[in-house]
């Protein structure tokens, strides 16, 4: 497990050569909105999404919803097989099985051939930090708890304030090694 201390917030980062350099061959992004009822997307997100997997990024996504609500997040034709046939990683147990996050965070990256250590996680509540303690490469956005905050490389916005958009951005325009 790692931990870091004095994390940078995303308005005093000028480039995105601010932030770590580590290779990522893996992008989990918790897309959950409690506000709405489970994982949503908005015009702007999706666009910006769109832009990270035209840039070469293998993404995942964490959520404490059903897995099936993924794909209903945006009617955007383009992006519905993404939607379909992205690893998905359980956030809780709301079933009672046993969940545990960091398990299905390590068997994502088998899936997709790649290390703990080369996926980056875009935490947007406290329910990621199991994930955040895992991964190379933490972006938190601003209210996703102390431990993903903590971790994070850089903190955003919150997600209301354009958070999620700059974090997707800023992932866009790294170079991915795939």
């Amino acid at each position: 497990m790692k931990q870091r201390s004095g994390h940078r917030s995303a308005s005093s980062l000028s480039a995105f050569s601010d932030l770590p350099t580590q290779e990522i061959d893996l992008v989990v992004l918790d897309i959950d909105d409690p506000a709405a009822g489970g994982p949503r997307l908005s015009a702007h997100e999706v666009r910006d999404l769109k832009t990270l997997l035209d840039s070469g990024a293998n993404i995942a996504f964490a959520t404490a919803y059903e897995p099936g609500l993924l794909r209903h997040v945006s009617s955007d034709a383009a992006l519905r097989p993404t939607l379909e046939s992205t690893d998905v990683i359980a956030l809780d147990d709301a079933q009672g099985v046993g969940n545990d996050p960091a398990s299905n965070l390590v068997q994502a990256c088998r899936r997709q051939h790649t290390r703990l250590d080369a996926t980056c996680l875009v935490a947007t509540n406290p329910l990621d930090a199991p994930l955040a303690l895992e991964v190379g490469l933490t972006l938190a956005l601003r209210g996703a708890g102390p431990i993903n905050e903590t971790t994070a490389a850089a903190v955003f916005p919150e997600r209301d304030r354009g958070g999620l958009m700059l974090a997707l951005r800023r992932l866009a325009q790294r170079h991915f090694t795939l």
